[in-house]
């Protein structure tokens, strides 16, 4: 039992270490903005006294340290404001004592509409754990919680409508009323409350980043916090003293725990921290051409668990291959020392296994994507081409088509290779069904230009796309059902490299 503890021990030890020293970590430093209801949430104990949220906001900086792709850590400082309205519409009963303890009169003070308004400041710090996920293009999604330590700076109240009224009873001449001065509410009525050195709270965090090719992400997401210690000093005195003197509602024995809340809109965005290189830290491209291509050790390991496999061997060999990727060269102009890089990264990449190109984030497998479209330019183009035979879809006598996320993926990747290769020549040819043709022969003609008009939008140039109206000529599949009349209503595509 000892031992399997021991092996349990070290395995969560190992799991926990070894990602962080990952090459491909990542660090970021955060600006954001954050409103929405923010408000000190209390109890009342007397039903005469009603709470009402306010809106509030915030600013906050933050770091951001990701151990691989996924999970991360992080902590900040910020500052956020709270706001709240409580009204009071109730009758309260006190007496006077003199030295003896002896009852000298009763007090009955009425509250009418008095309206008290709450704002708060604090200085916040999260310290928290967060997960992050790529789920489309230049897109991810984040997720983050944690403990949050607040450092309130300010509390303060003041009166804006209503006004108090105190009565006096004599106990040795009950006949013997006085009334004491009425407080309104547009007199000078408000103070500072007295507040505890720091609250400690929890909050959560979830959103979306959009990140340029900068690697600058734009965040947008919802939030919450919430106090789960007192934010002030408690209290044990009235509202309103016997001699007049107004204290505060959340000052008062009328309320319980005073706790911040706040849940709202988020927006920021975040900047990647990279360690500068040095000159002598880059790789060689000679040295590129000289290195041997990755060896899965795994397959030579049998006496690790799988686990432990993952962690200390495919990690070491998806850094390499992301430490290849990261120091690709554009594609603009291809010559034979980008051909050499190029070969050597796809190479090293070909060389994991699917599980380890998991690893590989969505951009990284877009550049070398365009990395093999620079080397096999002709080739990708003419296959591009044939899968997108047909995939374009029109209703009846119509010209214009719902486009899909494949097909915007595929028009990407078109105009990226027109511009590749400007001795290229696209031939889009419209085609339409035989009873199209019978009712408008112009038909075809319009979904070619119609195609036309997109790629030139997306950036190809207009002499390299011609256009040809085939109508129902040729068709794709014979014109004996409705479903193969549908199957006509497309458009196909041919490359013409000129030599």
């Amino acid at each position: 039992m000892k031992i399997g503890l021991k092996n349990f021990f070290a395995s969560i030890l190992t799991f926990l270490c070894v990602p962080a020293s990952a090459q491909f970590a990542g660090n970021y430093f955060d600006v954001n903005v954050s409103g929405g209801v923010q408000t000190p949430s209390y109890s009342p104990l007397n039903n005469g006294i009603s709470h009402t949220s306010g809106i509030g906001g915030g600013v906050s900086i933050g770091y951001k340290h990701f151990f691989n792709d996924n999970f991360g850590i992080g902590t900040g400082f910020g500052v956020s404001f709270y706001n709240a309205y409580g009204k009071c519409q109730f009758v309260d009963r006190d007496s006077i004592m003199d030295a003896s303890r002896e009852k000298i009169a009763d007090v009955t003070t009425s509250y009418m509409q008095w309206t008290e308004k709450q704002k708060f400041a604090q200085l916040e710090i999260p310290i928290g754990a967060y997960y992050q996920r790529e789920i489309g293009y230049r897109m991810s999604f984040q997720a983050g919680g944690g403990l949050l330590l607040g450092f309130p700076v300010g509390a303060r109240y003041y009166i804006t409508e209503g006004s108090i009224q105190q009565s006096f009873v004599h106990s040795v001449n009950p006949d013997k009323v006085e009334h004491a001065t009425t407080i309104n509410g547009d007199e000078d009525c408000a103070g500072d409350l007295e507040r505890n050195k720091a609250t400690l709270g929890f909050f959560i965090d979830l959103g979306i980043h959009k990140w340029t090719k900068k690697g600058v992400g734009f965040y947008s997401g919802l939030f919450a916090r919430y106090t789960v210690s007192d934010v002030l000093v408690p209290q044990t005195q009235s509202v309103t003293s016997p001699n007049g003197v107004y204290n505060g509602v959340l000052a008062s024995n009328q309320v319980t725990d005073v706790n911040l809340l706040a849940i709202g809109l988020k927006f920021g965005c975040s900047l990647p921290i990279q360690k500068k290189k040095r000159k002598e830290d880059l790789p060689d491209n000679s040295a590129l051409v000289a290195e041997e291509p990755i060896v899965n050790v795994r397959d030579s390991i049998t006496h690790l668990p799988d686990s432990l496999i993952y962690v200390r061997y495919s990690r070491e060999e998806v850094a390499k291959v992301k430490r290849l990727i990261s120091n690709m060269p554009e594609v603009e102009a291809i010559n034979e020392q980008k051909k050499v890089i190029f070969r050597n990264t796809l190479s090293a990449y070909d060389s994991l296994s699917s599980f380890e190109k998991l690893d590989i984030t969505w951009n990284e497998r877009g550049k070398l994507k365009r990395a093999d479209y620079a080397l096999y330019g002709e080739q990708r183009l003419r296959e591009l081409c044939v899968s997108m035979n047909n995939e374009v879809q029109f209703a009846y006598m119509q010209s214009g088509f719902t486009s899909t996320k494949a097909l915007e993926t595929a028009f990407e990747d078109l105009t990226f290779l027109m511009k590749l290769l400007p001795n290229a020549t696209l031939v889009i040819q419209g085609r339409a069904d035989d009873k199209e043709e019978e009712n408008d022969p112009a038909l075809s003609k319009e979904r070619a230009l119609f195609l036309r008009e997109i790629l030139m939008k997306k950036g190809v140039a207009g002499d390299q796309i011609e256009i040809e109206a085939l109508g129902a000529k040729n068709p794709v599949a014979s014109f004996t059902s409705d479903e193969n009349r549908a199957k006509n209503r497309t458009v196909t595509f041919m490359s013409v490299i000129e030599k």
